[in-house]
């Protein structure tokens, strides 16, 4: 009988800046760090911008860039949050 062990550690900073003037408008920076189990620590630095757009939704853009040779070169993330409150029922 086989076992699967996997040990995982994760540790982020997060930063974000709301530009003066531009309304809604966020620039944000991430440095993260990842291992699993025996795989040595992947480094990440990510940079990009966030809008809080009508109707509860942000949408995001961001780039991001390995540090070491274990990390993924570069990349680009995009999504969508929906925020949804659900009033009290009386």
């Amino acid at each position: 009988m086989s076992t699967i062990r996997e040990v995982f550690l994760s540790t982020a900073l997060y930063w974000t800046y709301l530009c003066p003037g531009i309304k809604k408008l966020h620039l944000v920076s991430e440095y993260s760090g990842e291992k699993v189990e025996n795989t040595v620590l992947d480094h990440q630095l990510l940079g990009g911008v966030v809008w809080e757009g009508p109707l509860n939704i942000d949408y995001d853009i961001a780039g991001f860039t390995g540090l070491n040779n274990e990390s993924v070169a570069w990349g680009i993330t995009m999504g969508i949050t929906f925020f949804y409150r659900q009033e009290e029922m009386r």
